[in-house]
């Protein structure tokens, strides 16, 4: 048994009078509430409601246990609408691992602009150009450049690092240009 739908049609069939009045406030059918509220009933092994053409009324059980019902449903949406508050906006730390010439050219400039969107996020940048793993590490993104990865982690490609070679004219002047990469 569907312990808190049936809470919720027994809660629903007593605040609203009647077994149709909880299934059209369920968006179900009404003997699928008398089946939730008799499948309680049987559980608790005892009669909740008396029915009758007139309508419901409770019994002595039934109005003890329909206010425990109650506050169990409450504290069930209170739960729900906490950790659904909690997720929305997204909070707490973050931290991020990147190789020190990404972190400096490119994320130190993003932080700003991330921060200023989620507020509620503290932002904790490791550069680092040494492989850390994020398991072991407790972080939380890493960027890398390049390299096979640990089959243990996910990754994406996220965009390209462009290389480039550069030499100052004076270098160039003295031993010319390259022709291939030396070790």
């Amino acid at each position: 048994m569907d312990t808190l739908r049936a809470l919720a049609a027994f809660v629903h069939s007593v605040e609203l009078g009647s077994l149709s009045g909880a299934a059209r406030a369920l968006h179900t059918t009404q003997p699928t509430v008398s089946k939730l509220v008799a499948g309680l009933e049987q559980s608790l092994g005892v009669r909740l409601l008396r029915r009758a053409p007139a309508g419901l009324s409770l019994t002595e059980e039934g109005q003890r246990f329909h206010e425990h019902a109650r506050r169990m449903l409450e504290a069930h949406d209170e739960a729900v609408a906490d950790v659904h508050q909690r997720t929305a906006q997204p909070r707490g730390l973050l931290r991020v691992s990147a190789p020190v010439a990404l972190g400096q050219c490119r994320l130190n400039a993003m932080a700003g602009e991330f921060l200023a969107t989620y507020p509620e996020i503290a932002l904790e940048l490791v550069l680092d150009d040494r492989f850390i793993h994020p398991l072991e590490e407790r972080i939380d993104v890493s960027l890398r450049l390049g390299g096979p990865l640990p089959q243990d982690l996910v990754a994406r490609h996220l965009g390209t690092w462009p290389r480039v070679l550069v030499a100052a004219p004076a270098y160039l002047a003295a031993r010319g240009k390259p022709r291939q990469p030396q070790g």
